[in-house]
């Protein structure tokens, strides 16, 4: 937590940047898990 808040504070304009990582690894392990809970349940 306290990393993040001093890291958008250091890069104000990186923020956006910061979220869309987050957002894009966000998606890509939601995927990953509903990939595998289909695996599994079949």
């Amino acid at each position: 937590m306290s990393e993040k808040k001093s890291l958008l504070d250091m890069l104000p304009k990186g923020q956006l940047f910061i979220l869309g990582v987050v957002v894009s690894f966000f998606t890509i392990t939601s995927l990953g898990f509903f990939f595998l809970l289909f695996r599994f349940v079949l």
